[in-house]
């Protein structure tokens, strides 16, 4: 199935939250790039609505790539817009990934 999805597929960041001391008893937490992996992310629904008055998008999307390292305490970062990962899903030949994006509209 994943090959239908090949000529539409986008490199795409995995990024991971991670954490260092920053010497005074403190952390520090920071987003790497754990990989860059080619995906093929579509949207599944969305909708806009008004948060401390600012037009808030939120939307749903399902990402279909190889089998990687990917949990929902992960982000993908494509080019910019950031999707929080909610379910991984490992099909045995490819990976399906809910994601969720969360955005304001800059109007």
């Amino acid at each position: 199935m994943l090959d239908s999805f090949k000529k539409y597929m986008n490199p795409v960041n995995i990024e991971r939250l991670t954490t260092t001391d920053n010497g005074f008893g403190g952390v520090i937490e920071t987003w790497t790039t754990l990989a860059t992996i080619n995906a093929y992310i579509r949207l599944l629904n969305g909708t806009e609505r008004v948060v401390a008055d600012k037009e808030t998008i939120y939307s749903t999307h399902r990402m279909y790539c190889e089998i990687t390292d990917i949990t929902v305490a992960d982000r993908i970062n494509d080019n910019g817009n950031i999707y929080e990962v909610k379910l991984v899903d490992n099909k045995g030949e490819f990976m399906q990934v809910d994601l969720e994006y969360k955005g304001v509209l800059n109007v």
